[in-house]
């Protein structure tokens, strides 16, 4: 979740609870940062975290792309 760094304090009271007990936290985005670049980078990464399951998923395409 990318939150204005003005708002990190209210969006850590609103979604901490729903949030916390997954291992989230809210991204604060800079006040100058572009924000369709922030996308780009986020939807590029890949996050792996082994806790109970030793797998790794990752998405690595869409239905519209060629084949």
């Amino acid at each position: 979740v990318l939150v204005g760094a003005d708002l990190m304090g209210l969006a850590g009271r609103i979604l901490g609870p729903a949030l916390g007990p997954r291992g989230k936290a809210p991204v604060p985005v800079p006040p100058n940062a572009s924000i369709k670049d922030l996308i780009e980078r986020y939807k590029a990464a890949v996050w792996v975290r082994i806790r109970n399951q030793p797998q790794v998923m990752a998405r690595i395409g869409t239905e519209d792309m060629s084949p």
